[in-house]
């Protein structure tokens, strides 16, 4: 179980600029861990997990500030991952 939540949007220049939908999201958790695919799938920016495969092989992500593009990377409580064209998300433990 999990859900999302957007704190701020981003307006005018700065969303272009940045490229990105929301300043910061959260997706609280009922498990240990979720997958960067996974994660994926739950805020909507893709749809299967060859779609978040496809997607990783063309995007840069980063968790924690460091680049990582692995699907079945686990995301636990407190990463923040930043996604193109969404943005910053933030993992809690629900």
């Amino acid at each position: 179980m999990y859900y999302w939540q957007n704190f701020s949007k981003i307006e005018g220049s700065d969303k272009k600029r940045l490229g990105v939908k929301f300043l910061a999201e959260t997706v609280k958790i009922n498990s240990e861990f979720v997958t960067l695919g996974q994660l994926l799938q739950m805020i909507d920016v893709v749809s299967t997990g060859g779609m978040a495969k496809a997607y990783l092989s063309e995007n840069t992500i980063y968790i924690n500030g460091e680049q990582d593009n692995r699907r079945g990377k686990k995301l636990r409580n407190g990463d923040v991952i930043l996604v193109p064209g969404v943005g910053k998300v933030k993992i809690e433990q629900g």
